[in-house]
């Protein structure tokens, strides 16, 4: 029996006691961390592993926990203090995995593999380094900045700083949304979510039907179009709520924002690679030439790649959906301009 004095004891899983709990982490490994952002295909894994060949920059990781954990935040699914306890934990496993090479990437032709990466060595190196405390030290010693992929953890922005604060910096990548829209439907996109077991996107019950995430709010319009059609609006509800994130941030978050134009940086990196050093406090190095060329910058996109990638879009896509991508095309680089780019 439990007297007056002695509070019950809170029973894990206990649904009337567990909102009493108040998680917590303020321990940490991550001192300096970047998230490359962006829409699916907008050019992250380019930059990533760009900003890999700078000095103290870790290599290219996707870490799906980002997603899933903003999402499920948003939509009341987890509380805010568990998220905040699963986006640290997350960023503090992954960097001390880098940092003794468990779960790190060898495959050869994987974006996230060491080889895709300037520095293979390192990692090959740290397949024999001790682990524990003394892996810490190096952390704590080496002040390295941990590097992660995620896909529009802007939308979300004031929860990332919330977990991070100052240790956090976000590079946002924008491509014009007619590219965006012709990756996503030459990978098929606007049929597998929520079909195909290998994709990934969060998604919620409509009727007897999974829908993507991306379509909270026109559920019925999505299944009543085509995959060109079903593209173009989820492209353009993404792209929208990202700057709704942005916007919601104070001031002093939105300095540890950049925003870097894809179309720009392939055909003028160079300028662009020493902002974007500058921004996380580090320098470029002799790496970063050769890792440029490695992903063909600078190159010139060819003028009339939009026109015809649009042309191939009118074959199945309304004139409405066509008259959205087209607005949303011309007036994407006002809109990152006027968030300061």
């Amino acid at each position: 029996m439990t007297s007056p004095e002695q509070p019950a004891e809170t029973v894990v899983g206990d649904p009337d006691r567990s909102h009493a709990v108040h998680i917590v982490r303020p321990n940490t490994l991550v001192n300096e961390i970047v998230l490359v952002d962006g829409l699916g295909r907008s050019g992250k894994g380019m930059l990533g592993h760009i900003l890999a060949s700078m000095d103290r920059v870790e290599k290219v990781r996707i870490d799906i926990q980002y997603d899933t954990v903003r999402l499920l935040y948003a939509l009341g699914k987890l509380p805010h203090d568990a998220a905040i306890y699963m986006l640290r934990q997350e960023a503090d496993l992954g960097l001390y995995n880098n940092y003794i090479s468990r779960e790190v990437n060898f495959r050869f032709g994987d974006m996230t593999g060491v080889w895709q990466n300037t520095r293979p060595m390192t990692y090959l190196k740290r397949l024999w380094a001790k682990e524990g405390q003394n892996a810490a030290d190096r952390i704590a010693r080496e002040h390295p900045i941990f590097q992660s992929l995620s896909h529009g953890a802007l939308e979300s922005g004031n929860l990332f700083f919330d977990a991070f604060g100052d240790r956090l910096k976000i590079v946002h990548i924008i491509r014009d949304p007619v590219d965006v829209v012709y990756e996503w439907v030459r990978r098929g996109f606007g049929e597998r979510m929520g079909t195909d077991g290998r994709d990934l996107q969060l998604t919620h019950e409509w009727g007897n039907q999974a829908i993507p995430t991306f379509a909270l709010g026109w559920e019925q319009e999505y299944l009543a179009s085509g995959p060109v059609e079903r593209v173009i609006r989820m492209v353009n509800t993404a792209f929208n709520n990202i700057f709704r994130g942005y916007d919601a941030l104070s001031d002093e978050w939105k300095k540890k924002v950049m925003f870097i134009v894809f179309d720009e940086f392939v055909e003028g990196p160079h300028d662009l690679c020493q902002q974007l050093a500058e921004f996380l406090g580090t320098r470029t190095t002799r790496r970063t030439k050769g890792q440029l060329k490695r992903e063909n910058c600078p190159r010139v996109i060819p003028s009339d790649q939009k026109e015809i990638r649009k042309s191939e879009f009118r074959k199945d896509a309304s004139a409405k959906s066509m008259d959205l991508l087209e607005t949303h095309s011309r007036e994407y680089l006002e809109l990152v301009r006027a968030h300061g780019k």
